[in-house]
């Protein structure tokens, strides 16, 4: 007996992951309001599942109730097993549930609601005790036993809803006991989640240890159990709690002992098929439970009596187990110690965080949430957590107080029912876009984040965005990943989550992806001629879209003669944007610069040449038809000069060309070539006649080409002081005019 509970039970870690997007999708929310006690209530709607305290309860539940909202969350109804009100606090017309419940004598969690699969606005209100009058349903004397429940629709009475069908569920005959007429079911309904994920299974036990799973589906409810028997004590008034993945149940029996007729409970773990409903290897922990409400001691210890339970919940990763009454403190149990001895061994009693230990009041019931946390009542006008609960021992953190109710109490009333999996797929996929049409735009990125709940831990995402088109891209891996989808159309995406378990989900959600508009401005470099003008257009568009450059210009298209950065944003009625751009820059030239007007000396021929680099294969104009690359000017006037460089790009510059300048002639100049300055006044200066300016520079040198004597504006006086005879080179030249003369002369004394 022990095999089932070494090993696959080491193994089982579930939750839900919630794949949320930008834009928040629906999550199915129909236990994110707990309704329950003296007028006391709890919401986790808003903004995420985070616990809040609600003050418009004005109804009061001595014992059970059934809390139930719609998929977005908005409270619909409560029921405690007998009438069923709406949100208004008014009873639904129609049958009420049960006619007797005796006033929950047997069962102080007597109804369950569940949501009708594939049916979003039909519910189910199930009670867990016998009708056995026969003014409602077909039961007397010694039938069998049959449970009521009613099937309510919301679509009526304006969305306030009414009691539309009343059956019953039938215990088989031979299952029970002449002792079982009075009381029906020896515990709660627990609902768990069919392995198809979309089905329920209504899972009971009798007094005589007999589980019943009944199938609930989009038929309705199966007539006739799934039976799965098992030898134990008789029990009224048991805890039966599921597995958030559906693979366990945990039962608490309250019983009596057949020898000293003293109240004994016991706490039983079992394995369950979510697919077939069968409850097997049942095994019981060896401590039992005896007494009634035992009062915890002074100091808050645990005593060698364990008390009677009354709350049992699972761990959101069914890891551990939590028991809500041992001595003072509730108890958690190590589901991955092994044996059942092992895990019965590792009982740990739950002190609250930094308080100081003490007796607390007798609690009433506890509950795992949407948050991840388990929240227990104690009767008072406040409610204690269990803030981590996967977590090992202390480090689970009990927090009492945590939420105060005010005037309203959890008085003696438990903790509203749901589903195992309160209701909440496994997986949910969204997507990013416009909020009304919950689309995107082509070419825009749209992100998928996802925000893992604390009931599951995830080794891996695997992503398919549905677009086959975008090679490697079609796949994606983490929590947010992001996907672009250039054309426009209805993608599904798929994305499948490897729990730690070893367990895999997949869910898929189609996107709706809105047609972008198409822009183009051309290449993303426009390579244009100098000063040559470029019109920008993105292209014909439909009607109703708006463009806007980026200087703010809002015109259909944009003129530029300047090179840099041009960008365009298109954007659709749908409100779907294209954005393109394009960098102008001209292209390299040819300079045609021939320098500025100039006034030349055209004596002699004067050549016209462009400035500046010339790019290889230019071709050249002049404007006297001319082709080649310079110009020979021989008389004065205007002259023009067009390049061409290969890419077409043409510059043209012109230049004026004045006559001037030119030297005067001296055609009598007379130069000595010889000099004789021996002191007899007879040739003794190197006289240069017929010179009619002093703008004469002279400058001599000796054989060895030393400058021996230099005189601006000479003035004939050179007579070769301090120079032996000799033949000397001279250079007579006029600055002003460009003109010169040179020769050589010779010193006789």
């Amino acid at each position: 007996m022990t095999r089932l509970l070494s090993k696959p039970w080491q193994l089982v870690f579930f939750g839900w992951l919630w794949l949320v997007a930008v834009v928040p999708v629906q999550a199915q929310r129909e236990y994110f309001n707990w309704y329950f006690g003296d007028s006391a209530a709890i919401s986790f709607v808003a903004p995420s599942p985070q616990a809040s305290v609600l003050f418009d309860g004005h109804l009061k539940f001595p014992q059970g109730v059934a809390s139930m909202s719609d998929g977005s969350g908005r409270f619909q109804f409560a029921s405690d097993g007998y009438r069923v009100w709406d949100h208004t606090g008014r009873p639904m017309p129609g049958s009420n549930v049960s006619q007797t419940l005796h006033r929950y004598l047997y069962n102080s969690r007597q109804v369950m609601a569940v949501p009708a699969p594939g049916s979003p606005s039909r519910y189910y209100v199930f009670a867990s005790q016998r009708e056995f009058y026969a003014n409602e349903f077909p039961v007397s004397g010694n039938t069998p036993v049959f449970l009521p429940y009613v099937v309510v629709d919301m679509n009526t009475r304006t969305g306030l809803g009414s009691i539309v069908a009343h059956d019953s569920l039938q215990i088989p005959l031979g299952l029970v006991q002449r002792v079982s007429v009075p009381s029906g079911l020896g515990c709660n309904w627990a609902a768990v989640r069919h392995a198809n994920g979309r089905d329920l299974w209504l899972v009971g036990i009798t007094r005589e240890g007999h589980y019943l799973s009944w199938l609930l589906n989009t038929s309705g409810v199966a007539p006739v159990p799934v039976v799965s028997s098992f030898a134990r004590l008789s029990s009224i008034d048991g805890i039966l709690k599921a597995s958030p993945d559906g693979r366990m149940l945990a039962l608490f029996l309250n019983a009596t002992d057949g020898r000293s007729m003293r109240p004994e409970g016991r706490l039983e773990l079992a394995n369950f098929d979510a697919a077939t409903g069968q409850v097997g290897n049942v095994q019981p922990l060896p401590t039992r439970f005896r007494g009634n409400r035992y009062p915890p001691s002074s100091n808050g210890s645990t005593t060698t009596t364990l008390t009677r339970l009354t709350g049992l919940e699972f761990s959101p990763d069914g890891s551990r187990l939590y028991a809500d009454s041992a001595g003072a403190y509730p108890l958690q149990y190590n589901l991955l110690a092994g044996t059942p001895q092992a895990i019965d061994a590792s009982r740990t009693p739950i002190r609250p965080v930094g308080a100081t230990p003490g007796p607390i009041s007798y609690p009433t019931d506890m509950k795992l949430g949407p948050d991840g946390r388990i929240y227990l009542t104690y009767g008072t006008n406040s409610v204690s957590c269990i803030t981590i609960p996967n977590a090992l021992g202390q480090a689970c953190g009990l927090q009492t107080g945590a939420l105060g109710l005010q005037s309203r109490s959890a008085g003696t009333g438990t903790l509203p029912l749901s589903t195992n999996d309160l209701n909440l797929p496994p997986v949910v996929v969204g997507s990013a876009g416009s909020i009304a049409a919950g689309s995107g735009c082509a070419g825009t990125p749209i992100l998928f984040l996802s925000s893992l709940s604390p009931f599951v831990t995830a080794t891996s995402y695997a992503w398919d965005f549905g677009d086959p088109a975008s090679g490697a891209l079609n796949s994606g891996a983490g929590q947010a990943p992001g996907h672009i989808y250039q054309q426009g159309g209805t993608y599904t995406v798929t994305v499948r989550v490897t729990a730690l378990s070893g367990l895999q989900y997949t869910a898929t959600q189609t996107v709706q992806v809105l047609t972008s508009p198409v822009v183009v401005l051309g290449p993303a470099v426009r390579a244009v001629c100098r000063g040559q003008a470029v019109t920008l257009d993105p292209g014909a568009q439909p009607a109703g879209v708006t463009v806007s450059w980026q200087d703010g210009s809002t015109q259909p298209t944009l003129v530029v003669r300047q090179p840099g950065l041009y960008t365009v944003h298109v954007t659709n009625a749908a409100g779907c944007s294209s954005t393109a751009s394009t960098r102008v820059e001209w292209l390299p030239t040819s300079p045609a610069s021939l320098g500025n007007d100039t006034t030349i000396c055209l004596t002699n021929a004067y050549e016209l040449r462009p400035r500046g680099a010339q790019l290889p294969g230019t071709t050249y104009r002049w404007q006297d038809g001319s082709t080649a690359a310079s110009l020979l000017v021989q008389r004065a006037g205007r002259y023009e000069l067009a390049t061409t460089t290969p890419a077409g790009c043409t510059e043209s510059a012109s230049v004026t060309i004045i006559n001037g300048n030119c030297p005067q002639v001296y055609p009598n100049v007379i130069v000595p070539s010889v000099i004789t300055p021996n002191g007899d006044d007879q040739n003794e200066y190197f006289v240069i006649k017929n010179l009619s300016t002093n703008n004469w520079q002279l400058e001599v040198y000796n054989r060895w080409g030393r400058q021996v004597y230099q005189k601006k504006d000479y003035d004939n006086t050179w007579n070769a002081s301090g120079q032996p005879n000799g033949v000397y080179f001279y250079l007579l030249h006029n600055d002003a005019t460009g003109q010169q003369y040179k020769g050589q002369v010779e010193v006789i004394r």
